[in-house]
């Protein structure tokens, strides 16, 4: 039993590694070995949950985060999975809930002040999310995870100059920190310095291919980069950025406008025949920019297949 125990040990020491460089793909691995060895250990099932929410699975998350709390409901770290789940998927009422109990449970631990202020960004509460990050690097200055996240929110307050010395005080003492390359990636876009930005969501895609924040960057990168495809771009991240139900709304009422403009817009029918192409042109762009958007994310994806291979 001391041996597998060891041998759990091993596997889940790997994985923190591999977290705190930024490589969620290898994380994963490592954590299911770790599971394989111990299928019960509730740490392995919530640290795998994290992972999978960084990649977007959620609803594989969301399973073993449940798993965990119900092995361990006295856990800090597995209620902070369950958290960080159901704030991914937008249940921030639930969500607070488990992280401010991991907090209760286990206030000195950074991380689980990481998850709540997470859940402050989300919810458009910048001040809160600045707030609870100080909190964290109270307790640990020098936490990498602290340091970008902070970053993050001083980059959507518009402090470019303190958002990009935060990348650069991580990027100097942990240069695979893949968090810290997108997020200096960020910094560049809003600088116009699409192409250094470019190469950043290229390292930090070298260090987790399958990480949703260097994905989401390269996105950025080329939305901006490439008119023809760019404005979809930004009406797809205003829209994502709004969740499911309001994002409902905004396409129910532009339609109604639609047909209501066809309604009651006096003048020759030429007119209303430019109003209904007009309509037509946007709801093809819909179909055709995201379909450009894709082969030009995987022609760079492709790229860093071939780096990571030779």
């Amino acid at each position: 039993m001391s041996g597998g125990n060891g041998e759990l040990l091993r596997w889940m020491h790997e994985a923190d590694v591999h977290i705190a460089s930024g490589n969620n793909r290898a994380a994963i691995d490592s954590l299911k070995r770790a599971l394989s060895v111990d299928p019960e250990s509730a740490d392995a099932h919530a640290l795998l949950a994290v992972c999978l929410t960084d990649g977007r699975r959620l609803h594989a998350a969301d399973i073993e985060a449940r798993r965990a709390v119900g092995l361990a409901p006295d856990s800090a770290f597995a209620h902070h999975a369950l958290g960080v789940v159901l704030t991914a998927r937008r249940d921030f009422r639930m969500a607070e809930e488990h992280l401010r109990r991991a907090i209760d449970l286990s206030p000195e631990d950074p991380a689980v002040h990481r998850g709540l202020a997470r859940l402050w960004r989300l919810k458009g509460r910048p001040a809160d999310a600045e707030r609870t990050l100080r909190e964290a690097l109270a307790l640990d200055p020098l936490d990498p995870g602290s340091l970008t996240d902070l970053g993050e929110v001083r980059l959507g307050r518009g402090d470019l100059t303190e958002a990009e010395r935060l990348a650069h005080e991580v990027l100097a003492d942990a240069p695979d920190h893949a968090g810290a390359q997108i997020l200096m990636g960020r910094v560049r876009v809003h600088q116009g310095r699409l192409e250094e930005a470019r190469e950043h969501a290229l390292t930090a895609l070298r260090l987790d291919p399958q990480g949703s924040g260097a994905l989401d960057l390269m996105a950025e990168v080329k939305g901006r980069s490439n008119p023809v495809v760019g404005l979809w771009w930004r009406f797809n991240a205003w829209m994502g950025s709004l969740g499911d139900g309001r994002a409902i709304v905004v396409l129910l009422v532009a339609f109604a406008l639609y047909r209501t403009t066809l309604i009651l817009l006096p003048g020759p029918p030429g007119l209303l025949d430019a109003v209904r192409w007009a309509w037509m042109a946007v709801v093809a762009y819909s179909w055709v920019g995201p379909l450009l958007f894709q082969r030009l994310v995987k022609k760079e994806l492709g790229e860093v297949r071939l780096e990571r291979d030779f």
